[in-house]
């Protein structure tokens, strides 16, 4: 299971999963090419949100949901520090799969 850390430091953010840096996953949607932020809503808290789902649960499932973990978990982050295990993202999602599957297919994405 896949570790994530954030931590907020003199020189900016650094955000890890199981030790190497979490990629930004600029190519799914470039919301913040400066970097990751969390603790709040924003651009740099949505690139966030959707490098760790994409990491978790791949790119597709990932801009479904991006979104609405960014309002429920990353903008309450911790600004200094924070832990997140794989299991968790995944309880999450699983745990709103139907709302998100509802909400994307009256959308028409």
């Amino acid at each position: 299971m896949r570790f994530y850390c954030g931590e907020r430091g003199r020189v900016g953010t650094l955000v890890t999963v199981d030790g190497g840096l979490l990629p930004r996953r600029l190519e799914l949607r470039n919301h913040s090419p400066t970097g990751f932020d969390w603790g709040r809503q924003g651009q740099g808290a949505a690139q966030l949100a959707l490098a760790i789902l994409a990491d978790s649960l791949g790119a597709e499932l990932a801009l479904e949901a991006y979104q609405q973990f960014l309002g429920e978990v990353v903008a309450g982050l911790d600004e200094d520090y924070w832990e997140l295990f794989e299991l968790d993202v995944r309880r999450w999602y699983h745990s709103k799969q139907q709302e998100i599957s509802d909400r994307t297919d009256r959308s028409g994405n």
